[in-house]
């Protein structure tokens, strides 16, 4: 991509994000989670040192797990974006860099591993830069999908030449900067992106091997973090909430369509009919513009239709997740991994990304190479124009990011937060889980784990009022072990810290560590992880003395 043309989609991409945000400056209902947990990391951090691993938090309903909560993000860019710059760091440095590596990873991809020209590697990164499933999902709060930005540069190192060791140790670093991203969620549709990226460009089994030792290498790497949270997920199966899927294949047609190709004709709500849900648009918004459509399209005229079999199962899995009769959503829910959601639509991004992976390829197939610049200006002045003119008023919920932020500004001038002193409620103002900004943890938090209205909490005893008040269960303050590692702490989850306790308790209030065990696998993890790591980050300084 031409310098002046570079300039024109990046300041045509930097104009739609402007006019996205919403005109009251509320930030997406979802950072009115992820904030306050971050705040409550940077606490932690700031008092107990960078490499203290933040195991619970008193901050939410009288004590919980964080290190173990699938979706907690404390050694991640957003964390490190947050320290450093606050809100602003974490809201839009995150889609900031996201986006633009992530769009560098797909002209790497396209360029360097499919040896597409220059100008069908610029298309990918425009389609890239200008989708929507990653910059909706940020801007409703979804932070953890920050990660969908490493997806290209994993398909990339697996189809690269060179020596095998670094590229599965860049992949396996990635693997784990997903899981400990708090994207345990999207380790699947991740999967099935670098398989289709696989089969698009057959490379034999090299790139196989490659992409297989990363996955297993980045799950070594990643084993503490797994560990802990399959054990804190076995407390709280999620048995409550239903999965949600479409009952008919027209409507669930219809909605990939217009979410994939038109998304500013989505509806503001979309109903899934088998077990009754009612999603907001943005869920759905995974536009890639109508140019992947038309490229294809033609393509397949001028190739006379030869189908591509061996994407197949990567392009039948999203629909398998989301299609069916209320006995196929039972039947889903029993399984491992796919259980745990309440719908599966975030899978449709493999829809998305492929494709914006495919465009490249009709687009080089279809345009001599002497009309490419032209044809690739045009294209993407396209994809910028129907971004805009999708544009639509939000229909999240608002969170005020003001109170986190100040807090953070404090924290950075050195003072700290309050430790917490009571158990209370949490207004109604969107501030569910910021009542800890003042010394008290919410009762009425929102996790979740526990269910989407916390069906599965286990209060028990917790009541509103001071936190170290003693009573028949013990104090007024849970042992957030208790809700991980139960038996290893001779305790049940929702158990209290016992009276006896006292000083432990008062710690853990502080935001201090305190005495706890771990089972034996979890300590194996811990220590499998640091091993990996190690192994990782030697291969790659070897690359680097080999001159890569």
């Amino acid at each position: 991509m031409r310098g002046g043309l570079a300039l024109v989609v990046v300041g045509a991409w930097v104009a739609w994000l402007i006019r996205l945000v919403p005109a009251d400056g509320g930030l997406g209902h979802d950072w009115g989670y992820f904030l306050p947990q971050l705040l409550a990391a940077e606490q932690w951090f700031r008092l107990n040192g960078p490499f203290s691993t933040p195991q619970f938090t008193p901050a939410f309903c009288g004590g919980v797990p964080l290190f173990a909560n699938p979706q907690a993000l404390p050694w991640s860019l957003p964390q490190a974006l947050f320290a450093g710059f606050g809100t602003a760091g974490a809201v839009w440095g995150t889609l900031a860099l996201s986006a633009l590596g992530g769009a560098m990873g797909m002209a790497a991809l396209l360029r360097r591993s499919f040896r597409l020209s220059s100008e069908a590697a610029a298309l990918g990164a425009a389609l890239f830069l200008f989708g929507g499933f990653l910059t909706h999902r940020l801007l409703a709060g979804h932070l953890t999908y920050h990660v969908f930005a490493l997806v290209p540069w994993m398909a990339h190192l697996a189809l690269a030449e060179g020596r095998a060791a670094p590229r599965v140790a860049g992949i396996g670093l990635m693997v784990a900067a997903l899981l400990y991203g708090g994207a345990a969620n999207f380790l699947a549709p991740a999967g099935l992106m670098i398989a289709g990226a696989l089969l698009i460009r057959p490379t034999g089994r090299s790139s196989w091997l490659v992409a297989g030792g990363g996955l297993a290498l980045g799950l070594a790497i990643g084993a503490a973090k797994i560990a802990a949270g399959v054990a804190f997920l076995a407390s709280f199966p999620r048995a409550e909430t239903p999965i949600a899927l479409f009952g008919k294949g027209l409507e669930l047609a219809r909605v990939a369509a217009v979410g994939l190709f038109a998304p500013g004709l989505l509806d503001p709500l979309v109903r899934l009919s088998t077990n009754s849900a009612d999603l907001l648009r943005h869920e759905f918004e995974m536009g890639v513009s109508v140019v992947p459509a038309v490229l294809l399209a033609a393509w397949a005229i001028r190739a006379r239709g030869r189908p591509a079999l061996g994407l197949a199962p990567v392009l039948l899995a999203p629909l398998v997740v989301t299609l069916g009769d209320a006995d196929w959503a039972a039947f889903l829910k029993t399984l491992p991994y796919v259980g745990n959601n309440a719908h599966m639509v975030r899978w449709w991004s493999v829809w998305s990304f492929l494709g914006m992976l495919a465009a490249p390829f009709a687009f080089e197939r279809l345009t001599p190479p002497a009309r490419r610049p032209a044809a690739l200006a045009a294209l993407c002045l396209l994809i910028a124009a129907q971004a805009h003119l999708g544009v639509q008023p939000q229909a999240f919920a608002r969170f005020d990011p003001g109170p986190v932020e100040r807090a953070h500004q404090a924290l950075a001038s050195g003072t700290n937060l309050p430790p917490i002193t009571a158990i209370g409620l949490s207004p109604t103002d969107g501030r569910r889980d910021s009542p800890f900004l003042d010394g008290v943890s919410a009762l009425n938090c929102y996790e979740p784990i526990f269910g989407y209205r916390q069906q599965s909490f286990p209060r028990g005893a917790l009541t509103p009022g001071p936190a170290l008040a003693a009573g028949p269960a013990g104090l007024n303050v849970k042992n957030p072990a208790c809700l991980v590692w139960g038996a290893a702490n001779a305790c049940a989850p929702g158990d209290h810290f016992p009276a006896e306790r006292r000083d432990d308790a008062a710690a853990f209030l502080a935001w201090r560590p305190f005495p706890f065990a771990v089972p034996w696998w979890q300590s194996a993890a811990q220590a499998l992880g640091a091993v990996a790591l190690l192994g990782a980050l030697l291969a790659m300084v070897a690359k680097r003395r080999r001159g890569g």
